[in-house]
């Protein structure tokens, strides 16, 4: 073989360069071939060797074009080098009363790597705009995307509901938490004209308006005025909120007799407590963020709620929507969520009228089960539910049939029976005799130290370590 160099110029290929390779797309590509000479190099020769060595030490880039393909590692880059930042800051929008351009659309960090942004709204990104935000943002807000395939299933569920609206009735399907509005995105028109529509973070919501704000009954706040815009948020469109509770739109609704409430959401889901939360450092600032909502205020006084279950977000939405919204025969709460809720934690225990489960990797979050439940407005008692479970294939983007899963709430909690024989006042076991573990698995290098604090109170001889874990339902 010859020894030799060839190089082109990138520029020249950005087009090919800017193709999407993978899927489908990665299966029966021609071999590269191109008309343009490129600089040759022979290596057997110290000067051209030189000359290799310069070209390789160049750090020159070819900027390249933001689009949905890239602009979530663009977000993480942004965020990782830049604490502090938030989503305005990177991606800005070019719509509206408040106009941000934010680094995509005025590069001034990434000048070097990428042509600023062209478009003036951020309708492109409508898929990712849950991952657009800064980690601690991502935490706190708790939402997720809806991928279709899920939502289309949904919608099943959704009209068996609207099917058993009392003869004479009007009704409305309220999302509070619509982020870009995926839940809703294929709905009939006839069904988006009985839809009302409302999300919290201020740039999903320009979003939202552009693409179903013409379409639906309402949006929360209907239109954009100077006082919208509240620090990357929406005034008057936190669903936790007194305000909210009281808006005189939706409340015209509720309070009418022959109008049929269905709330149809998927709520954002946030526990202060979860593993990712630790590592992060954000519990804190998570918990604080909606801790002092008017809701969860609420529920703190009347709720049967306790302990733990005040630090999951979604049990507020949940909780909310019985307490304020469903009133009568033909109301109905349909909604995404962990099964803990209805499982053991007893928020809802309402006839149910169906259900599916769903594997929640394809929310853009870990892997994990996830339900989808169509509760009614009648009380009912219940030990166990069946759900029909399905993944996604990502290729055809097609839903799949997995199997039938039975859960089965839960009486008892697992510490209440292993904990049971614990005496009144033990010896406390030396934190030297402790073994502990990091999050990567290691032992700890601070001897007795660790998440949940050093093995006390275990009066048994045989008891040696104990073991916590998180539940993925």
């Amino acid at each position: 073989m010859e020894n030799k160099a060839f190089f082109y110029d990138s520029s020249d290929f950005l087009e090919q360069i800017e193709i999407v390779y993978i899927g489908a797309s990665s299966t029966n590509n021609l071999d590269f071939y191109t008309k343009i000479e490129p600089v040759e190099l022979n290596l057997a020769h110290p000067e051209e060797q030189e000359k290799l060595i310069f070209y390789l030490k160049q750090q020159n880039f070819v900027k390249i074009n933001i689009d949905e393909n890239c602009i979530v590692g663009w977000a993480k880059k942004f965020f990782s080098e830049n604490p502090g930042k938030n989503k305005q800051d990177f991606i800005g929008d070019n719509t509206g009363l408040t106009r941000v351009l934010g680094e995509i659309r005025t590069p001034n960090l990434f000048k070097n790597y990428i042509n600023p942004y062209q478009k003036d709204s951020n309708i492109r990104f409508e898929y990712l705009m849950d991952q657009l935000n800064s980690k601690i943002q991502q935490k706190n807000l708790g939402a997720f995307y809806t991928p279709k395939p899920y939502v289309l299933k949904a919608y099943e569920l959704l009209r068996k509901a609207i099917a058993e609206i009392p003869a004479g009735n009007d009704y409305i399907i309220l999302d509070r938490c619509a982020g870009t509005g995926n839940l809703e995105k294929w709905l009939t028109n006839e069904e988006l004209s009985h839809t009302i529509i409302s999300t919290y973070e201020y740039y999903e919501y320009k979003v939202l308006l552009e693409k179903l704000g013409d379409k639906v009954r309402h949006i929360i706040p209907p239109v954009e005025d100077q006082n919208t815009f509240l620090q990357g948020l929406v005034s008057g469109a936190n669903a936790l909120s007194f305000e909210y509770i009281n808006n005189k739109i939706i409340k015209e609704y509720v309070d009418n007799p022959k109008c049929s409430i269905i709330i149809f959401e998927n709520p954002p889901y946030v526990e202060p407590t979860a593993i990712e939360q630790q590592k992060l450092k954000t519990a804190k600032k998570s918990r604080e963020s909606w801790k002092n909502n008017y809701v969860v205020q609420e529920a703190k006084k009347i709720s049967h709620l306790k302990g733990a279950e005040f630090n999951e977000l979604a049990n507020y939405f949940i909780w909310s929507a019985f307490e304020y919204y469903i009133r009568k025969k033909g109301d109905a709460l349909i909604v995404f969520s962990p099964v803990k809720y209805f499982k053991w934690q007893n928020v809802a225990n309402y006839k149910i009228g169906g259900g599916f489960g769903f594997n929640r990797k394809h929310f853009h979050a870990s892997p994990g089960f996830v339900s989808l439940i169509w509760w009614k407005y009648e009380k009912a008692e219940f030990n166990e539910v069946d759900l029909e479970v399905f993944d996604i294939d990502q290729e055809k983007n097609e839903i799949s049939f997995i199997k039938t899963v039975k859960i089965k709430k839960t009486k008892k909690m697992f510490s209440q029976t292993i904990y049971k024989w614990k005496s009144e006042n033990p010896e406390r076991v030396a934190p030297e005799k402790g073994l502990s573990c990091e999050y990567n698995g290691r032992f700890s290098t601070k001897t007795g130290k660790s998440l949940y604090g050093p093995p006390q109170n275990l009066d048994n001889d045989h008891f040696i370590a104990y073991l916590r874990g998180m539940l993925l339902l």
